[in-house]
């Protein structure tokens, strides 16, 4: 029985034949009930023709409490009254209901499952990590309940594009500063780039990013806030001393998009010729990206907030010649010097400029 229908993290065979066919009318009844205000449940007249009968509400109130139990909540009897608008009494002998099939324990007046009833990962908790991993926005609809119907549908979809750097041996190193972060404490280690290694001491790890595929570390070292690719890192050692954190530093960290991070930032305004416009209208394709206007041939001009020119230049020379960057108008001569450079590199190494 534990193979057939959505168990949402609750062991199969803890559920009992009662909450298997609670969750299996839940899939029907979904779509049929949904949340009032305070009151309690609203019905949906379009899709019954009419208001549920004491069995309907029973069975929406005991789908509400396994949802509740199986994402690892503690349930009060009176708050539960005030929510589904019934009487204590009610909503005790429900839970005696859900005793009979569920290991139920009462902590100081809460109703919860035992720990080992409780499947490794609520929905809850899978959109939370869906959020954090940057992929709740990969699919039109993703939350809670979706998540279901979203695995059950996992063979007509394929996603590409999303290539990672693999850290597995690196994992310990990854748990440590994770764990650094959390505790607050300053950083020792060792950093090497453009074939330098320099050795930096009491940094200041606040988050750890992860910017199109590859890990860095954000860190404040001697008043200034640097990021370090995390696989360049040697040496570490976390000390026992801690920090305060700065709130804007931390405000920096999460507000800015890149690895590129400071109080200075570079404001870029880009002309895009039409026959590339609707990628930019699609989605984002620079740093906090905004269009500011759209011309009447199609074209747009958008801006973005930048760190740094390499987060832009880049992209200019991946859409020639779509791009222009009106502003600031050095960096267009940087790309134009840079294609010069190239020009020249290949007329005078390439074999077809000797024939």
């Amino acid at each position: 029985m534990s193979d057939h229908g959505p168990r949402c993290g609750l062991r199969g065979d803890r559920i009992g034949v009662f909450a298997a066919v609670a969750l299996f009318f839940w899939n029907r009844l979904d779509c049929q009930f949904v949340p009032n205000r305070v009151e309690g449940f609203g019905y949906n007249k379009k899709t019954m023709g009419k208001q549920p009968g004491a069995h309907d509400r029973l069975a929406e109130r005991l789908i509400r409490l396994l949802i509740k139990l199986n994402e690892g909540q503690a349930l009060e009897l009176p708050a539960l009254a005030r929510e589904f608008d019934v009487s204590l009494r009610t909503v005790q002998r429900d839970l005696q209901r859900l005793s009979a099939h569920l290991p139920l324990e009462v902590v100081e007046g809460r109703y919860r499952l035992t720990p080992s009833a409780l499947g490794r990962l609520s929905t809850k908790e899978l959109s939370t990590f869906a959020s954090l991993s940057g992929i709740d926005a990969l699919f039109p609809s993703l939350s809670g309940h979706d998540l279901p119907g979203l695995l059950a549908a996992r063979d007509t979809m394929l996603v590409r594009g999303h290539h990672y750097e693999d850290l597995h041996t690196k994992a310990p190193r990854f748990r440590d500063l994770q764990k650094a972060i959390i505790d607050r404490r300053l950083l020792t280690f060792h950093y090497t780039s453009h074939g330098e290694t320099k050795a930096y001491q009491d940094a200041k790890p606040y988050k750890l990013l992860n910017n199109k595929g590859i890990w860095y570390l954000a860190a404040s070292h001697r008043g200034k806030l640097k990021t370090f690719c995390f696989a360049k890192l040697t040496g570490l050692h976390v000390q026992q001393a801690t920090y305060t954190p700065d709130p804007d530093v931390e405000r920096i960290v999460t507000e800015q998009e890149g690895v590129w991070l400071g109080e200075t930032r570079t404001t870029v305004k880009i002309r895009v010729d039409s026959e590339v416009a609707p990628y930019f209208i699609r989605r984002p394709l620079l740093p906090n990206q905004r269009i500011l206007n759209e011309l009447e041939d199609g074209a747009l001009i958008v801006s973005a907030e930048v760190g740094h020119e390499n987060q832009i230049l880049p992209v200019v020379r991946y859409w020639i010649p779509h791009l222009t960057l009106e502003k600031p108008a050095a960096w267009q001569s940087l790309v134009i010097e840079s294609i010069q450079a190239y020009l020249h590199r290949f007329q005078s190494c390439s074999p077809y400029t000797h024939q």
